[in-house]
């Protein structure tokens, strides 16, 4: 299950706290590849399922890790979702994502907030995570996906053996990550095999082929998104 934060709740999030979403949020199911009608405007995970690397989320040696990867849209496109490889290596829990916007080259301002609670398996597995605010996402403008978890839980994100971040012949921007530990400072450092993740947005390509299907902004929308009052 996912769910959309409230921004409140979401600040104790990326501050490092412990926070119970209340029932009236917007909740939404994990999506399959197949159910997006929108299209890839950044990927650094490679085909396949050869899960060569992974970091830990989450409680690992004592010390509870946040973990964020930037990302830089194509195009200008309206966010649909985020998918990334997921395990689980402790105890289960909720793992947090957060979509923020850069601060000098680190994570900062919130954007979106997810709680993603049905993380079971310990083979990384694509989670393709809806988005139910659908912010505005700038053609190479720089953002970041931040991936928290409470103690004593740990999670994996991984990535492919074939990404487009491994390796040195990659991009400046793939080969980024920024990592705090117990709610400190974030500390940005160089590293060829970062985890992956590919975002989708509704473009004006996609918003032409919907048109042409005869399915509008808000009929995909109601495809995958459960509402709870």
């Amino acid at each position: 299950m996912v769910r959309a934060l409230p921004y409140a709740a979401a600040r104790s999030v990326m501050k490092g706290a412990s926070m119970r979403p209340s029932s009236s949020l917007i909740c939404a199911s994990l999506l399959t590849l197949a159910q997006l009608r929108a299209d890839m405007v950044f990927s650094t995970i490679g085909p396949g399922a050869d899960y060569a690397f992974s970091a830990s989320v989450g409680l690992k040696d004592d010390v509870n890790i946040q973990l964020a990867v930037p990302f830089n849209p194509s195009v200008t496109s309206t966010l649909t979702a985020v998918a990334l490889p997921l395990s689980v290596a402790a105890p289960r829990g909720a793992l947090t994502l957060a979509l923020v916007a850069d601060a000098n080259g680190a994570p900062g301002r919130l954007i979106e907030v997810f709680a993603v609670s049905d993380i079971g398996s310990t083979t990384p597995k694509i989670y393709t995570i809806p988005s139910a605010h659908h912010p505005r996402l700038d053609a190479k403008a720089q953002y970041w996906i931040v991936a928290s978890a409470p103690s004593p839980a740990q999670f994996r994100w991984s990535n492919t053996a074939n990404s487009p971040s491994g390796g040195r012949n990659s991009s400046s921007i793939t080969r980024l990550e920024a990592i705090r530990e117990d709610g400190g400072e974030w500390r940005t450092v160089w590293n060829p095999y970062i985890p992956g993740v590919t975002i989708y947005g509704e473009t004006a390509k996609s918003r032409s082929k919907a048109m042409l299907s005869g399915n509008s902004p808000g009929a995909r929308v109601s495809n995958w998104a459960t509402y709870i009052r």
